[in-house]
């Protein structure tokens, strides 16, 4: 149930924390897309594109990456670096998918990994922190 559950959150949660950066950072309240002919508002874009990308990384890291290595340490570190990594990875896609070209600069690539990585990172966090916090007060 638990991974059901953080297979939910974190990509709302990755969405989330995407579209925010993206209004906060690079005014994408006032841009919108053209996504399969439809204008669409720059935060919604970043939104789907965050929770794709931190979907597919959990899918991934939940449920392939256990059956290369049945070691449970390795299996814990491979995670915790490959989740970010991939997230970064899949949203770099899904942009340059949106978008229709690659990214003009190595520049542009490297910013949009690190949004990904970094948002996936924060909204794993956020999962732990407020899973905890449950837990802790089913507890008492």
């Amino acid at each position: 149930m638990e991974s059901i559950a953080k297979l939910i959150s974190t990509p709302i949660l990755n969405g989330s924390i995407l579209a925010a950066t993206g209004v906060v950072l690079y005014g994408s309240m006032s841009v919108s897309a053209n996504v399969f002919g439809i204008s669409v508002p720059g935060p919604v874009v970043d939104f789907a594109l965050g929770a794709a990308s931190s979907f597919v990384a959990d899918i991934a890291t939940d449920y392939v990456l256990p059956t290369m290595s049945k070691d449970t340490k390795v299996q814990t570190i491979e995670s915790k670096i490959l989740n970010p990594a991939l997230a970064g990875a899949v949203l770099v896609g899904l942009n340059t998918a949106v978008q229709g070209s690659f990214p003009n600069s190595s520049g542009d690539m490297i910013r949009t990994f690190l949004l990904g990585a970094g948002s996936e990172l924060g909204s794993l966090y956020l999962y732990s922190t407020f899973k905890d916090l449950a837990t802790a007060q089913i507890q008492l």
